[in-house]
């Protein structure tokens, strides 16, 4: 199954070893107080490998959830300290990376573009005789 090729190869590059397990409050103090929705990539594997993920636009959707959490843990918006623009950055960073992978991986992805192109001229095509 592609996303689970996807979500282990993420989880296997030490550049997303921040998101690669749940955070803790040890490790961010108010955590499970501020972050009410949490994802990770080992919770994502999981998710796949239950099944819960039909679709890779789900599987992009919990990707997500990455950068909600950390907006809403580091509360962005209100602070302009660095590192949490950071952390933020870097999650909006791995939301890039699965989406280049899935497209890498899913070769309907791949066509999409091609498959709307098809359509619009099928359309055309069909207005055209239609006149």
């Amino acid at each position: 199954m592609f996303l689970r090729s996807v979500t282990s190869r993420l989880l296997s590059d030490r550049k997303w070893q921040m998101f690669s397990q749940p955070a803790s409050d040890a490790d961010a103090p108010g955590y499970s107080q501020i972050v009410t929705n949490p994802m990770d990539l080992s919770t994502l594997l999981m998710k796949v490998d239950n099944g819960d993920f039909a679709t890779a636009a789900a599987d992009k959707d919990s990707a997500r959830l990455i950068v909600t959490w950390s907006k809403e843990y580091f509360q962005v918006e209100q602070h302009a300290d660095l590192e949490s623009r950071r952390v933020v950055s870097k999650a909006h960073d791995l939301v890039d990376n699965v989406d280049t992978l899935l497209t890498q991986i899913d070769p309907v992805r791949q066509l999409a573009p091609v498959l709307l192109y098809l359509r619009l001229l099928t359309s055309v095509w069909s207005f055209i005789g239609s006149g």
